[in-house]
């Protein structure tokens, strides 16, 4: 009978020490998954404030370089700069870079043509020891203070600017001038590889082709006269290569040389 008791005893001390051992280890799981979520939203919290922070400095970089272009277009040029400010007016710095905290920023001007220029402001910084990442923003401004030639009498309106399928629809061309203007070449230049195949003027077919022409290339367009006082939409077709949310450079060039143009961001 005594042996019996011990015996039953053992067995209640052996259930209780594997149900202790069961529940430490259930224990110790729950508090490394919730250690592993704490640190996970931690983690994810500050990926996003570092991307906040680049997307602000980076959108800054454009307007910084569109103030100088509006004071004077002639100092863009082509290159890469940091930026400075001083007394509320930015300037291109002398370096190629300029650091804010732990970001560290740069600005690239390249000419599309005599008066209008492409900038990428670039913003980049180190999330760990290993990796590091990058914010940029592109944007294309123009001498907007130029009153040369037919290009002065060419409005262009893109506020209604639409994709439906690969055409691009919803420019509108007016003349404001008392002369008739006659355009003879377009180019449509954004990210994403486009080959154009078609450009409709007025409804007029200006411009068809099966292979396309790469997306930044002159078209020389069969030449289209849009008389004083009228308007005419344009469409453009072979935008299916379009990267989303990418701006579209649109320009016409004109047969007395000048030149006009609009940012579509449809």
């Amino acid at each position: 009978m005594h042996m019996a008791s011990l015996n039953r005893r053992a067995r209640k001390s052996g259930q209780s020490l594997v149900e202790i051992l069961f529940a430490l280890a259930i224990f110790t799981m729950g508090v490394a998954t919730i250690g592993y979520l704490i640190l996970d939203g931690y983690t994810a919290l500050r990926v996003s404030t570092e991307r906040s922070v680049a997307l602000g400095l980076a959108q800054e970089g454009i307007e910084a370089v569109r103030s100088i272009r509006d004071n004077d277009f002639d100092a863009l040029v082509p290159g890469t700069y940091g930026l400075a400010l001083s007394g509320g007016v930015w300037t291109l710095s002398g370096s190629t870079s300029d650091t804010i905290g732990r970001y560290v920023r740069s600005v690239s001007i390249s000419n599309v043509d005599d008066e209008i220029v492409e900038v990428q402001s670039n913003v980049s910084w180190n999330t760990n020891l290993i990796r590091s990442s990058t914010m940029t923003f592109t944007d294309y401004l123009s001498n907007w203070g130029r009153t040369k030639g037919d290009a002065a009498d060419l409005s262009i309106d893109a506020s209604g600017a639409s994709f439906i399928g690969p055409v691009l629809s919803g420019i509108t061309l007016g003349n404001t001038g008392e002369s008739d203007i006659t355009i003879d070449a377009v180019n449509v230049s954004c990210n994403g590889g486009l080959s154009l195949t078609a450009v409709i003027l007025g409804g007029t077919t200006v411009f068809t082709s099966v292979t396309g022409i790469p997306a930044g290339e002159d078209i020389d367009i069969t030449d289209y006269t849009l008389s004083s006082g009228n308007n005419a939409g344009m469409e453009v077709t072979g935008c299916s290569g379009l990267l989303a949310g990418s701006d579209i450079l649109v320009s016409f060039s004109m047969t007395d040389g000048s030149k006009a143009h609009v940012i579509v961001s449809p």
